[in-house]
């Protein structure tokens, strides 16, 4: 795994268990020209082949596929919110029933097709709800802490409310995981893809169906998605977010450093989980990074907190779209 920034000291990165939200990615990440084998839900190992934009093995540690069983390293974490995690997975099955992974994978690839996209990959892929409650829970009962780290006296997630973003959400399922662990007074997504949006706006009529009602939250989570580019604050800004998640791992540098940018207009004390890498800001501190099981394979899951106070920052120019993403590495390659 890659050293954490800002000389933050962790220990390294230890396998644990892993399906949830995905891959969608900003304009930028289309140039990526990371290919995949053997990503079907049923492959024991996943096999990766980079070019070098961070995407393959050096970045992304290959790992067999998790049993369901298979017990999930939590560290001090109270097995109890393991157990409240698993529990809650249940309803969260429930409005995913009819949204299994090879759906958000279909809906990408015709997404590309339509798009004429074939020189890139918008590669998508979902993390597993356990691993992914697992960070939030860390967060609520263990970095969010009053007087804990950045967390200052009233600490982060100890009542009901805040706000959940997911950068590049895809079909949005990290949106409605939250929901489910979580009563926020918003959870909120941002997809590139009008394909994987349309689709995440669909889960959210299941999850106003048959998930609300499960529910035993006193505050009702209002669920917002967005299509357009998740670095222009007009198409909606994720950083009044107390937590803001990011599936990375196909991200480039240049997303990376545009996401450490924005988030730098976060509160202090808020907090990032990202995939595989850290989002480079010298206002962000590692807390901790550790390796679970995704659709893919095995991904380092980072988890970052906010020591300054919320910066003014200058929005970067909004991507025209995919469509100028493409003919500008056209344009590049023909030179």
């Amino acid at each position: 795994a890659p050293p954490p920034p800002n000389g933050a000291s962790v220990a390294p990165p230890r396998a644990s268990e892993g399906p949830l939200g995905s891959g969608g990615r900003h304009a930028l990440a289309l140039r990526s020209t990371l290919k995949m084998d053997s990503l079907d839900d049923t492959s024991s190992t996943s096999k990766l082949i980079s070019d070098g934009t961070g995407c393959g093995p050096g970045t992304l540690a290959l790992l067999p596929r998790a049993n369901a069983d298979e017990s999930i390293n939590i560290g001090d974490l109270d097995p109890i919110h393991l157990d409240f995690v698993r529990k809650q997975q249940k309803i969260f099955d429930v409005v995913m029933r009819d949204y299994p992974v090879s759906v958000g994978k279909s809906v990408s690839k015709k997404d590309r097709d339509r798009l004429h996209l074939s020189k890139s990959t918008l590669v998508y892929g979902e993390i597993s709800f356990v691993s992914f409650g697992v960070a939030l829970m860390k967060i609520k009962y263990k970095y969010g802490l009053p007087n804990i780290g950045s967390s200052g006296p009233q600490g982060i997630l100890q009542r009901a409310g805040g706000v959940f973003a997911d950068i590049g959400a895809g079909t949005a399922k990290p949106v409605f995981a939250a929901a489910v662990l979580h009563p926020w007074d918003a959870a909120k997504g941002v997809e590139l893809l009008e394909g994987l949006y349309q689709t995440s706006v669909s889960i959210r009529e299941a999850f106003d169906t048959d998930g609300r009602p499960l529910l035993r939250f006193g505050t009702i989570t209002d669920v917002q998605l967005a299509c357009g580019d998740m670095l222009d604050p007009n198409v909606m800004d994720w950083t009044d977010a107390d937590v803001a998640f990011a599936n990375s791992t196909c991200f480039d540098d240049a997303i990376m450093r545009a996401i450490g940018r924005l988030a730098g207009r976060m509160k202090r004390g808020a907090f990032i989980i990202s995939l595989t890498k850290p989002v480079p800001s010298p206002s962000f501190q590692v807390l901790e990074y550790e390796i679970f099981q995704m659709s893919w394979g095995g991904a380092t899951v980072y988890i970052q907190q906010k020591t300054t106070e919320p910066e003014e920052v200058a929005v970067p120019a909004p991507e025209a779209g995919p469509e100028a993403a493409e003919e500008e590495e056209e344009e590049e390659e023909g030179e």
